[in-house]
């Protein structure tokens, strides 16, 4: 399956998982499209002063890779700061929120595998 940049819509999403502002969210793939143990594969867009809040996992985990701009993640309590080629994982039990502490919006891809 190939699909192209322009058949994938952006949503907006206020305040998603308690975090600030209004993010954009392209489903790459949506979840019925997607067999195995993918349960999410996005691209998010988060303004200048926006965040994903933090929130945990279970039986699953959650990667994201910084495409651009510079981000704080709280890492399981742990803050620490992440620019474009960055990579970070939350396994199953931990918890994790990323914010945009840039000038430029911050982009990043999501996925999330179950166990």
């Amino acid at each position: 399956m190939v699909k192209h940049s322009s058949e994938i819509q952006y949503d907006c999403i206020e305040n998603l998982r308690g975090g600030k502002g209004t993010l954009q969210v392209k489903q790459l793939f949506e979840k019925s499209e997607l067999k195995g143990n993918c349960r999410l594969f996005a691209k998010f867009i988060i303004p200048k002063g926006c965040s994903i809040g933090n929130h945990g996992h279970l039986e699953e985990e959650e990667l994201y890779y910084i495409i651009k701009g510079q981000g704080r993640v709280d890492d399981n309590g742990e803050p620490r700061e992440v620019g474009p080629g960055d990579v970070t994982i939350t396994a199953s039990g931990c918890s994790h929120a990323i914010e945009n502490i840039g000038n430029d919006d911050l982009e990043l891809i999501a996925v999330v595998l179950m166990y």
